[in-house]
This record gives structure tokens, C-alpha cells and sequence, in this order.
């Protein structure tokens, strides 16, 4: 008794313990907001591991979203290697089945997702194979899903990969084809985002109408969406193909939009960047070099990085070299060719670094991939082998059921068929003898001529009645022939019209055994037909693999006087391996309803 108390006690602690450290929802929201807002990452951050390192949460079902949400909180604070090294983690415990029932708001997120910023990260990194690797594996992902939305985001993540390393026609490819997604999708911003990169990638590849029409289709999303920012970054791509287009009033219409919104965003951002870049492009076109030197100053002079490329330099020198300035000139021809064998040195940096990363990743997943290779085969052979087994015993269970009904039905047959035997030597020994001589005695004299006649008319149904229990003479006469004289007789006996056809090849013998037990079910079946007494015809239809036996009576009628003689016609039956069915031939077009008897051979 007091052991029971102690372990009731143990399991009540347990059970509050685990409830106490279960992740809520309102606790996810917290740690959401704080990772989005620059003032309270630190909090949030706390938040979460202060979750983590509760006993049993790896449990809890929400664990892979505090552990998602700690990894945003990581990326935000700018902690990227404890960001990158977390989510690689993840990846693998997803790969081993870990987060089966845990996933993210969507049901398909977490497989996507993961790949997905593993490959923002690299390409932040400059580990343009990894982040290709990781972005392939987020879209086969997402089209195993069916997810059609991240889908174009992935192409166009991609798209824009393949652009920044200069594969421009692969670029052309993604996006195309994620734009083709979006059609089948409703998300307006990816839509926006993705028109305004396949514009820039279709100014590189010299489709000029095409690159205008997507910018155009873009710029219309970003004036409802009211984003200044976005219509910025799209007039920023408009100038530069109205410039290659030879359009100078749309260009000047352009970056009149473009001054204007200047003024409602803030001097450091990528959007102002990128226009301020593209305005003193334009102005070069223009031959205003003081203009276009003064944009790409101010370029130079904010904290945005992506600007500082032998070609922004070039284009630097050459405005102070039209203004006559040979020291700026000089001194930023020099920087050019600086940027450029520091690119050149960087690139082939960042491309040795991404091959020792994918090299020890692909080994890390080849053992990986072994072991659960392993585990598979293992668990396909132990399947493999339980269901064999299951099946043997099944067919065995089967094959003995099958075996003991057949054995039954040949003892009740014969026992049948031994009683037949018995009754009709009776019959024709005894009763018919008796008959016989008391019609003798009538004929003589006796009673009337009436009664005579009687007992002549008795004396025959007697003998009919034996003949009819004593098994057919198969080896003079064929089934058919038999039935044939069977129905003749039938119809003399009883006034009922009895017709039989017999539809069998030229060829077509049925085995003794077969064939008795055939006859006997007619004779059964009649019988139970002529005791119903509705009946006025009866049709038997022999052919090589099916016996039907049809008739007019009251259904009703018919199955009340079968009784026995319907459990013998199924014995019978099971003892050839035949079965019964009652559905109406479709060939037959009768006005009255009939009753149907199909005995079909195996």
C-alpha cells in the first residue's frame, strides 16, 4: 500500500513538473516580438533559453518553434555563426525524425524553412554552392508539398543567386518560372519582388520589351501596396531600362517620381542606395558628369555595402576625367583596379571555403545516409518476414478450413446418397412387388375396374420414384442426355412446362463425380420448385461451365420449401468446388419476374 502512495506521488509530481515546463503559445508570441524589435532582442533571447533548459521540453510540441524563433533571434542580433549552427542542427534532427508532430504555424514550414535561411545565411557568407544546395533542397521541399507560394519564393531566392554569380540564363529560368507559380498563387509581395529582379535579369539579357512590361507589372503592385521603398527599388530598375531603351522623357518622368520619394525615406537604405546608383548611371547618359560624380559620392559616403565595386569606381573616375579633375580620376582608376583583385582574390576565397564546407557536409550526410540506410533494410526485412509469416499461417488456417467443409460435405453426401440406395431397393423390392400382386388380385376380379386402375397409376409412381433415387448410369449415357430425359419425364409427371438446352461444346465431358452431383441439384431444385406450387415453367440451361435452372414461381414460395434440400444443394456444390449464385442472366429479356439458380464450375 505505502509503495503505492509513493509511486501515485512520483507521477503526480511528474505531471505538474512537465505542465510547468511546457511552452505556451503567449510565451512564443513574447520571444516572436522581442527577436522583430531591435530594443528587446537580448530579452527575447533570454526568454528562450531560459525554456530550453527546462528538463523534458524537448518533448513538448512547440520545441520546434522556440527552437525556429531562437535561430530568427540569433540572425536579427547578428549572431550568424550561432544562427547558422543552430539551424544545421535542426536540419539534422529533422532528417532523423525528431520534430515528427512539432512543426511551425503551416504544416509543411519546418522542412522548407530550415534549408531556406541555411541558404540566406551562406549567401550572406558568400558560400554561393552551399546556399544553391540549401535552396534546392527548400524547393524540392515545397514541391513535394504542393506549396505553390514557396515555391516562387524559392525561384526567385535562386533566381537571384544565379544573377549575383553572373549565370544570367539560369537566373532568366528561375524567375520565369516562378513567375509562373505566382500565377497560380496569391501572394502580392513575392509577386512584386520577383517582377522587379526579372526586369533587371531581362535588361542583361537584352529583352528590352520584356524587362519593360515586368517592371511596369511591378511598380503597378508597388503604388497599391503604398511601399515607397519597393516603388523606389522599381523606378531605379525602370531608369536603367529606359536608358537602354532610348526613352529620355520616361527616364526624366522616372526620376521625378524617384526625387520625391527620396524625401520619405531614410538617406541609408538599400532603396536609396540603389537608386542614387541608378540616377547617376542616368546622368552619365546625360553627360551631366558634376551631377552624376555627386550621387555616386553620396553613395560612397553611407554605410550600405554592395557599392564598392571596380565598376562603381570606373564609372567614378570617368565623371571626374570628363570634368577635367586627372588627381580624382587617377585616384579612383587606382581604387577600380584595387576592387577588382580584391574580388577576384575574394572570389576564389569564398569558393575554396564553400568546397571545404560541402565537403565535410556531404560526408557528414553520407554517414548519416548509411546508418539510416541501415536502419531501413533492417526494418523492410523484419517486416517482410512477419508478414510471410502471417501469410503462411493464414493460408494454412484456409486450406484446412477449405479441406475439413469439403471432407463434411463428401460424408454428407455419401450418407445421402447410401440412404438413396437403400430406400429405392425398398421400394422396388417391397412396396412395387406388394403393388403388383394387389393389382393382380384387383384385375382378377376383386374390387372395381376404378380400383385397378388406381393401383396401376400408384405402382408406376413408385417405380418413377426409385428410378429417380438410384444413381444415373453414367456409363452408358452422357449428362446431357440425361437431363434431357430427366426434364421429359418431369414434364409427363407433373403437366409443368420443363424445358432444357443444352449449350455445351461438341467435345465437353463433365467426370462422374461432377456430373452426379449436377443431376442430384436439379432434381433437388425441381423439387423445391413443384412443392412451392406457383410455378408453370421451368427452364434448365446446361453449358460448359455454368448450370442455371429458372423458373416462374412465387419466389416467396419457392425458398419456403427448400429447407434441407437447399443445405444439400450447397454441399453438393462445395463438393465439386462449384457456387451458387442467383443473378439473372443478362441475355434473358422477360416480361415476369423469374427465380434463378446458377451453379458455376470452378
Amino acid at each position: 500500500m505505502l509503495r503505492f502512495i509513493l509511486i501515485s506521488i512520483f507521477a503526480a509530481f511528474t505531471v505538474s513538473v512537465s505542465f510547468a515546463n511546457s511552452i505556451s503559445l503567449q510565451q512564443l508570441q513574447i520571444i516572436s516580438d522581442c527577436s522583430d524589435d531591435p530594443a528587446r532582442l537580448e530579452e527575447g533571447r533570454l526568454m528562450a533559453d531560459s525554456l530550453l533548459a527546462a528538463e523534458g521540453i524537448k518533448r513538448d510540441p512547440l520545441y520546434a518553434q522556440l527552437l525556429y524563433l531562437q535561430s530568427h533571434n540569433y540572425l536579427n542580433s547578428g549572431l550568424l555563426a550561432q544562427c547558422k549552427e543552430l539551424l544545421l542542427t535542426m536540419l539534422r534532427e529533422l532528417d532523423r525524425g525528431t520534430y515528427v508532430g512539432q512543426e511551425l504555424a503551416e504544416p509543411n514550414d519546418l522542412p522548407i524553412c530550415l534549408p531556406n535561411d541555411l541558404g540566406l545565411l551562406c549567401r550572406r557568407e558568400a558560400l554561393n554552392d552551399s546556399a544553391l544546395y540549401y535552396y534546392e533542397r527548400a524547393l524540392s521541399a515545397a514541391r513535394q508539398h504542393d506549396d505553390k507560394e514557396w515555391q516562387a519564393a524559392l525561384c526567385l531566392n535562386i533566381g537571384v543567386l544565379h544573377f549575383n554569380l553572373g549565370h544570367i540564363a539560369e537566373s532568366e529560368q528561375m524567375l520565369d518560372h516562378g513567375y509562373v507559380l505566382l500565377r497560380q498563387a496569391d501572394d502580392p509581395y513575392t509577386e512584386m519582388c520577383l517582377l522587379q529582379v526579372r526586369a533587371g535579369v531581362k535588361l542583361r539579357m537584352d529583352k528590352v520589351d520584356e524587362a519593360r512590361q515586368s517592371i511596369e507589372a511591378a511598380y503597378s503592385l508597388a503604388l497599391e501596396s503604398e511601399m515607397p521603398d519597393w516603388q523606389l527599388r522599381c523606378l531605379s530598375t525602370m531608369l536603367s531600362i529606359y536608358e537602354r531603351d532610348d526613352a529620355p522623357s520616361e527616364a526624366a518622368k522616372a526620376v521625378e517620381c524617384g526625387n520625391e520619394l527620396l524625401a520619405l525615406l531614410p538617406p541609408q537604405s538599400i532603396a536609396v542606395t540603389g537608386y542614387l546608383t541608378a540616377r547617376g548611371n542616368y546622368y552619365m547618359s546625360c553627360s551631366r558628369w558634376q551631377m552624376a560624380a555627386n550621387d555616386f559620392l553620396t553613395v560612397l559616403s553611407s554605410q550600405m555595402g554592395g557599392v564598392k565595386t571596380g565598376e562603381f569606381f570606373s564609372h567614378l573616375a570617368q565623371c571626374y576625367a570628363e570634368l577635367h579633375q586627372w588627381d580624382q580620376a587617377y585616384r579612383y582608376k587606382d581604387s577600380a583596379a584595387i576592387y577588382v583583385a580584391r574580388e577576384t582574390e575574394e572570389q576564389f576565397s569564398a569558393q575554396l571555403a564553400d568546397f571545404n564546407v560541402r565537403y565535410h557536409t556531404m560526408e557528414k550526410d553520407l554517414q548519416i545516409s548509411r546508418l539510416e540506410t541501415q536502419r531501413q533494410r533492417f526494418f523492410v526485412i523484419t517486416v517482410a518476414a512477419a508478414v510471410i509469416v502471417l501469410l503462411l499461417f493464414v493460408g494454412l488456417w484456409l486450406w484446412l478450413r477449405v479441406r475439413r467443409q469439403r471432407r463434411e460435405a463428401k460424408l454428407h453426401i455419401s450418407t445421402l446418397e447410401q440412404e438413396r440406395t437403400r430406400i429405392a431397393r425398398e421400394l422396388h423390392d417391397g412396396l412395387c412387388n406388394d403393388l403388383l400382386a394387389l393389382e393382380m388380385q384387383c384385375a382378377s376380379g376383386f374390387p372395381p375396374d376404378e380400383t385397378a386402375a388406381r393401383l396401376s397409376m400408384l405402382r408406376q409412381q413408385a417405380r418413377s420414384l426409385s428410378h429417380q433415387l438410384l444413381p444415373p448410369a453414367f456409363d452408358h449415357l452422357s449428362l446431357q442426355k440425361l437431363l434431357s430425359l430427366f426434364t421429359r419425364q418431369l414434364h409427363d409427371d407433373t403437366a409443368i412446362d420443363v424445358s432444357f438446352s443444352d449449350t455445351t461444346a461438341a467435345n465437353t465431358s463433365f467426370t462422374p463425380a461432377t456430373a452426379l452431383e449436377l443431376y442430384r441439384i436439379v432434381q433437388e431444385h425441381t423439387a423445391n420448385i413443384i412443392k412451392g406450387g406457383t410455378a408453370t415453367h421451368i427452364g434448365i440451361t446446361l453449358s460448359d461451365r455454368r448450370l442455371c435452372i429458372v423458373d416462374n414461381g412465387n419466389a416467396t414460395a419457392v425458398n419456403g420449401a427448400q429447407g434441407v434440400g437447399h443445405r444439400t444443394i450447397s454441399d453438393r456444390a462445395l463438393n465439386i468446388g462449384a457456387t451458387l449464385d442467383t443473378t439473372p442472366d443478362s441475355t434473358l429479356n422477360e416480361s415476369e419476374p423469374l427465380n434463378f439458380l446458377n451453379i458455376i464450375l470452378p
